[in-house]
């Protein structure tokens, strides 16, 4: 796939299942972004009452499940100024975080989209 160069406004993306537990990084984000003219898109979906947390914060675009996982890399591609993985920033939250593999990752990192890991 073909990149254009890093662009202003930042367009982040998290794409896959969110837990609660990485909602405070993403508002962390989100927060960032905003200060540059930016926004997060979420993509997929989330534990219940996940996303509520989200609702409401201009910054914040919930987009949902996309039709196939090819077309998220897509949209990633073509969209994104980066992609984001992340994960609870707090100490130890889930007893698997220490030993996960963000499966996503190698087919975002594909896309030539630079990504932010937090964690």
């Amino acid at each position: 796939m073909e990149r254009r160069r890093f662009r202003a406004p930042p367009h982040i993306v998290f794409a896959g299942l969110l837990h609660a537990d990485a909602v405070p990084a993403l508002q962390a984000v989100a927060k960032y972004v905003a200060r540059h003219g930016g926004r997060l898109s979420v993509i997929g979906r989330a534990d219940a009452g996940v996303l509520d947390s989200l609702r409401g914060d201009a910054s914040v675009a919930l987009l949902g499940n996309f039709e196939s996982n090819g077309a998220v890399v897509r949209f990633i591609a073509e969209e994104a100024t980066a992609f984001l993985v992340a994960y609870s920033v707090a100490a130890n939250p889930n007893v698997w975080a220490a030993t996960c593999f963000p499966s996503k990752l190698v087919e975002f990192v594909q896309t030539g989209v630079p990504g932010i890991i937090v964690a």
